[in-house]
């Protein structure tokens, strides 16, 4: 084992917005999919303000208060730090967050491991009304950077197939030492538009995610999981015929995921499961056939978007070391502890 082990922890925090869209705005890339599974409910209906875009080109940082922070861009790429927390974001590949580091340590899949599926990234659910793969506008599009006095905005192109254009904001915060990225979906249609807003974020097989589960069982998954000390744990275990999906309903708003000397977690405002999108669930995870990855996934409700309508939903990035020897494995109380410590 490693001689940390490295809490990388978000905290996702949903807002709706109505408001007219001026420019097009970024989309979501491309990962691995899986078959759905039934749930779903009955959209709410998206309504409110949202963030405005735009400011200057430039860098910005500060050192006020808590940790240092810096945006800085690097031809097509931005990079955003908090102290020893570093985030790279490669817009000209659909604004994909590249690497989420503490001194080089890098939680996510690189596309040396994978060509295509690596990093994390934000798409529409449901997926069917998509398939495989997703739209270019949303998945592997440029995105053009502006960046502001403290936080930087990615807005890529118009995503026509599904009526939508994305905006993704990155903001490191210095009291939380965390990083918020904030999705924008904009309806830019003649007519509504429903969707989730939907993180997939990709790391190493081999490793341990785990989550608290709700109260909703939804149907048998082809990915083996296993109960213990409350929480769902889930590990791939080598290759296998074919890639595997697990949809579940989560408690308390978080889903984690250990790999040798990291471990990843995303907070998020819990979802209803009313709120579902149709053939998904709040949690899911993806494992493929080769076991070469795992996507570490959730879900906001599922809403409907009037014509010039946005939802904004924001996703706070944790990072922390945690004293070597922490046992990764299932039931590991450590595990939960450490989660618990970082929502205090």
């Amino acid at each position: 084992m490693a001689d940390r082990i490295v809490l990388a922890f978000f905290t996702v925090a949903l807002a709706v917005a109505c408001s007219s869209p001026d420019n097009p705005a970024p989309a979501p890339s491309s990962g691995g999919g899986g078959a759905p599974v039934s749930t779903g409910g009955q959209p709410t209906t998206a309504t409110g303000g949202g963030f405005t875009a735009g400011g200057a080109p430039g860098t910005g940082g500060t050192e006020s208060v808590g940790e240092a922070t810096e945006v800085r861009q690097e031809g097509d790429r931005v990079r955003l730090s908090v102290g020893a927390l570093e985030m790279v974001v490669d817009a000209d590949n659909g604004a994909r967050i590249i690497e989420f580091s503490r001194e080089g340590q890098n939680i996510l899949l690189p596309s040396s491991v994978h060509w295509e599926n690596f990093g994390s990234t934000f798409w529409t659910s449901p997926q069917a009304d998509w398939e495989w793969p997703p739209p270019h506008d949303i998945d592997r599009a440029s995105y053009e950077i502006v960046l502001e006095e403290d936080s930087v905005l990615l807005r890529g192109p118009r995503a026509e197939s599904l009526g939508v254009q994305v905006e993704k904001r990155f903001e490191p915060l210095a009291n939380d030492r965390a990083i918020r990225v904030t999705y924008g979906l904009v309806n830019v249609s003649g007519e509504a538009v429903t969707y989730a807003p939907w993180e997939v974020t990709r790391v190493r097989a081999g490793g341990l995610t785990f989550f608290r589960p709700g109260t909703l069982v939804l149907e048998a998954s082809d990915l083996g999981v296993t109960t213990a000390a409350g929480h769902t744990w889930y590990s791939s275990s080598g290759s296998s015929d074919s890639d595997g999906k697990y949809h579940a309903d989560g408690q308390g708003g978080w889903i984690a995921h250990a790999e040798g000397g990291l471990l990843l977690v995303k907070s998020f405002s819990d979802v209803p499961t009313s709120a579902f999108a149709p053939d998904h669930a709040e949690i899911e995870i993806f494992a493929n056939a080769e076991a070469t990855y795992v996507e570490v996934e959730q879900q906001g409700p599922y809403q409907t978007l009037q014509p010039g309508s946005r939802l904004d939903w924001a996703v706070e990035w944790r990072l922390e070391e945690l004293p070597s020897g922490t046992p990764l494995v299932a039931g590991s109380t450590e595990l939960i502890q450490a989660v618990a410590d970082t929502q205090r």
